[in-house]
Formats: C-alpha cells, sequence, structure tokens
C-alpha cells in the first residue's frame, strides 16, 4: 500500500481499519488518534511550507509494546510493568518519526515477549488475521496482524529467537531480522542483549527495504550498533538484477528438524520456483549442525531471570512467564558462559557454511497458525512435540546465534488457506542481498492480503463508559470483564456511541487486576 497523499489522509486510513478490524484480533493493545492526528497536521503545515519533512512522510506505523516510546506506557504486556512511562524513544522510533512517519498505538505481545503465540493477562490474545480464532504467532503477533489487515504501513517488531518471522509467516506478511547491531536498540531495557535484533514488518518487499533504510545506522548511544554500511537496501528491492550466478542453498529440514509434511510439500514448490524465476541452480546443503535449542534455551532463561527476576516479588507477573524466569534462576555462571561460548562455535560454523553459499532458503515455520486457544502446536507431523519453551521455530533460533539478516515472505499458503513462509538467509552485513532476492521472489509469486469486513457499525457502551464520558471522565472501569477474554466487547481503536450524541474512540481497554477491564477514551466530534 503506497504513502497516503496527504499525512492527515493516511492517519484517518490507518484509524479507520483499526476500528473496522481490532475488534475482532485484538492486535493493538493502545491506539492514540488525537496525537496521530496532531503530528499529521503538523507535517503537513510544514509541507505547505516546502519544507522536506523525510522520505516516509504520509506513512503511519505501529509500535511494539516492548520498545520505548516516549510519553507512552511500556508495558511488555505484564503487570508487573504498568507504571513503565519512558522519557525517550528507542533509535528507531526516533528515525522513523524524523523520516515523517506517524505512529498511531502500540501492538500486543506476549508477557516480556517470551514466546511464539502473542496472549497475556494484561491485554488479551491476538488472533490470526486470516483466522483470528488461530495464533498469529509472536512475539510481534499484534505487529504482523494490523498490519495484514491494512493497519499503517509499517510494524516494528524485534526478534530474540523468530519474534518477526514466526507472525510474518502465520499472518502472511513481511518480515525482516536484520543484521545484529544494524538498527540501534538504545535506549532500550535488558534481556536478550545479544539474541534481539530490531526490524521492519511490511506488506512488501519494497517498503522493508524503505523502512530499514531509515532505521539502520550507527547510534552513538548503542555500542553494539554497527558502523555504515553504505548499502543501498531501496536499490536492491527495487532492482533485484541479476541473480542466476549466485550459489544458494536449501533445506527443508536443516538435518533435524521434524515439520508438518504440507509444509515440506509447499517449500519443495517453492525451492523449484525460486529456481525458475532467478536461474539459480538451488543446491541442497546445510552446515550439518545439531540443533541449537538447548544453547538458545540457556541464554534465554539466563537473561530472562537476571532481567525479570527481580519483578516476581511484585506478585504481578503471570503463571507462563513465571515458569520461564523460574527456569533460569538455577542456571551456573559456568553453564551460562558455555552457552554463549557454544553460540559463538555455532556462528563461526554458519560463517563457513555461508563461504561456499551466498544464500540458504528453508521454510520460516514448520507449521500454520495453531489454535490460538493453545501455547504451541500440540504436533507435528503427527508426532508430540517438546513443552518447554516454544519447541516449534526450530528454523528461527540459529540465526539469532549468528546474527545474520534473515527474511521471512509468504508461500503458498497451507491448510485452509493459512499463509506460509519462506526464510531467506544470508551472510552478515548483506542484508542488501537477502532484500534483493526476495524481491526477486515476490515479483515471482506475489501474495494475497487477508480481509475483514471493511465497516463497522458504532457499538453501544458500557454503562460505565456512557456514565464516564456524560461526566467529562476519560476513563472507566467495567467490572466482571477481563481484557484476556474472546469476549470483551471493547478493544482499542474502536469506535462506540455516546448516548447524548457524537463517538468515543477507545485509547485502551486492559485488565491491571484481575476481575476488571479498565477503558481509557477520548471524545470525538
Amino acid at each position: 500500500m503506497p504513502a497516503a497523499a496527504t499525512p492527515l489522509a493516511g492517519v484517518e486510513a490507518a484509524l479507520a481499519r483499526a476500528a473496522e478490524v481490532n475488534p475482532v484480533v485484538n492486535a493493538l493493545c493502545l491506539v492514540d488518534a488525537e496525537a496521530a492526528r496532531a503530528r499529521a497536521r503538523e507535517l503537513e503545515v510544514r509541507l505547505e511550507r516546502g519544507e522536506d519533512t523525510g522520505p516516509l512522510t504520509g506513512w503511519t506505523f505501529t509500535v511494539k509494546d516492548a520498545m520505548r516510546q516516549a510519553g507512552y506506557p511500556c508495558t511488555a504486556g505484564s503487570r508487573a510493568l504498568m507504571g513503565e512511562i519512558p522519557d525517550a524513544s528507542t533509535a528507531c522510533v526516533a528515525r522513523l518519526e524524523a523520516a515523517g512517519a506517524i505512529a498511531i498505538g502500540r501492538s500486543n505481545v506476549p508477557e516480556f515477549c517470551y514466546r511464539g503465540t502473542t496472549r497475556n493477562e494484561l491485554y488479551g490474545q491476538t488472533g490470526n488475521p486470516f483466522a483470528p480464532d488461530r495464533s498469529a504467532g509472536g512475539s510481534s503477533g499484534g505487529a504482523a496482524s494490523a498490519l495484514a489487515l491494512g493497519v499503517g504501513n509499517l510494524a516494528l517488531g524485534s526478534d530474540g529467537g523468530g519474534s518477526i518471522r514466526i507472525p510474518a509467516s502465520f499472518c502472511g506478511t513481511v518480515g525482516l531480522k536484520p543484521s545484529y547491531g544494524l538498527v540501534p536498540r538504545a535506549p532500550d531495557s535488558a534481556g536478550w542483549l545479544l539474541l534481539t535484533h530490531f526490524g521492519p514488518l511490511t506488506r512488501t518487499v519494497a517498503e522493508c527495504a524503505q523502512a530499514l533504510a531509515v532505521m539502520a545506522g550507527p547510534n552513538p548511544l548503542d555500542p553494539l550498533c554497527l558502523p555504515a554500511l553504505g548499502r543501498d537496501y531501496e536499490a536492491a528491492a527495487r532492482d533485484p538484477g541479476d541473480l542466476s550466478g549466485l550459489r544458494v542453498a536449501y533445506s527443508d529440514d536443516l538435518g533435524y528438524i521434524r515439520l508438518d509434511r504440507e509444509v515440506r510439500e509447499r517449500f519443495a514448490q517453492a525451492v523449484a520456483a525460486f529456481s525458475q524465476a532467478t536461474g539459480v541452480a538451488l543446491e541442497q546443503a546445510h552446515p550439518g549442525l545439531d540443533s541449537p535449542l538447548d544453547v538458545w534455551n540457556d541464554i534465554a532463561c539466563g537473561d530472562n531471570s537476571a532481567s525479570e527476576g527481580p519483578l516476581l516479588a511484585s506478585g504481578l507477573v503471570g503463571d507462563d512467564a513465571r515458569a520461564l524466569i523460574e527456569a533460569g534462576q538455577g542456571l551456573s555462571a559456568e553453564a551460562y558462559v558455555r552457552a554463549r561460548n557454544r553460540a559463538h562455535e555455532i556462528a563461526g560454523a554458519w560463517a563457513a557454511f555461508h563461504a561456499r553459499y551466498d544464500l540458504l532458503l528453508t521454510p520460516t515455520m514448520e507449521c500454520v497458525a495453531f489454535p490460538l486457544s493453545d501455547w504451541a502446536p500440540r504436533e507435528l507431523d503427527g508426532q508430540a512435540i517438546g513443552e518447554f519453551y516454544d519447541d516449534y521455530c526450530h528454523f528461527c533460533y540459529p540465526f539469532n546465534l549468528t546474527g545474520q539478516p534473515v527474511i521471512s515472505v509468504p508461500m503458498s499458503p497451507g491448510s485452509g488457506g493459512l499463509p506460509l513462509g519462506l526464510q531467506i538467509a544470508g551472510r552478515r552485513f548483506e542484508d542488501d542481498l537477502v532484500l534483493r532476492a526476495a524481491a526477486a521472489w515476490e515479483r515471482a509469486r506475489p501474495w494475497d492480503s487477508p480481509s475483514l469486513p471493511s465497516s463497522v457499525a458504532l457499538r453501544s457502551p458500557p454503562p460505565e463508559v456512557a456514565v464516564a464520558a456524560a461526566a467529562g471522565h476519560s476513563v472507566a472501569t467495567v467490572a466482571g470483564v477481563e481484557a484476556w477474554s474472546l469476549d470483551a466487547s471493547l478493544r482499542a481503536g474502536m469506535l462506540i456511541g455516546l448516548p447524548g450524541g457524537g463517538c468515543a474512540r477507545i485509547v485502551r481497554a486492559w485488565s491491571p487486576r484481575a476481575g476488571a477491564l479498565e477503558v481509557s477514551f477520548q471524545v470525538e466530534a
């Protein structure tokens, strides 16, 4: 979707779409229409004065609820962080705004972003844009679900173990995990410091490249970010050029991964289509490594314990997140360092593999989106999977240990028309080559976006909200309802009619405590 003709038109389009779809999928946990409109009007004044407002003027975007955004709560889906309101935005948020893009809201995540599906006690569960009773993936599930349904041009995500690519695959979007350090994380909270990459989710490869061009680059406040690499990401997506001379490998299992049969079949079709579209003679190959899941688990759980462990004393951490924090509490310093050392060895082995191959194609995920009521798929290809952490994201984990760029783009869907992703991995720092390959694939195999109803009537508010609005208040509490419930009648961004005429837009509908839904809203003319 191209940028809107004017910033205000872009904002209104995003807000209208959020009002239509968020009551169905619960992808956004906060929508601030007033601030977005004010920002759009400011840009339009500058445009009238002839100022250059940036390359993304007219774009709208959402911010993942684990990313810092000045003046907005950054809860990471946890009641334990309800009071966290940062004074400064993380670099990629600030850079997008400086480029003329406008944030319209924040997207839902699993608590502390630990999971590959998006559900928490504070804001509830996020549904899939193709089937709202299915998972949107995680941890950037809210970002991908809203984006796929047309809310904004861009969604900010983060990826510590697949958290951009999992929802991109489940929701049918483009999702890029850039080279580690290409997009700075400062200022940011602690946790998964050497695993997590910030990156964009978009509906097209060209938009992904445009976003990356703005987000990437050194930041003096981030000691782990890369220097300027001098790569032209937009040109890479705009003109992929001749790829026939590349050495490209493919693997449907990396030698150890169990996956559903239909994923293997769709991937085989994608490999053949990629070869035909690019002229590349693909070779079946992989580095010959064992699963790195135990290494990833030790690092992630150790980080969980160190970063979020102190929050357990609040009594506000959910049971699932608590278990994943406690899993790291018995880890010795020696075991953690061994895992870090092993991660270094794994990265070296992958670097050696990419000395032979420019790119590697794999499926992004082992399965299509599973039921929203589950934490994970119950089986893969008829076999029960492990119950600890997310034992179904094996194509994702290795590349968080190596730091290399990986993109997920849609391939032919699986059962019931649910999306599946094709993953393209490249050498570290060669994000432009990954984008070239993704753009060539997109031209050969364009994908469809999901659709939900394009109009929605104003809903009547609960009595508590109507009374609060009549009294000039902007917050109300509805007893006996929780955000966790799929039947919760109020969601961020939706429009409700007021008894005296006019309407109000829900800013946030959340459950700071069990048994009640707290609703904040903005009255509109």
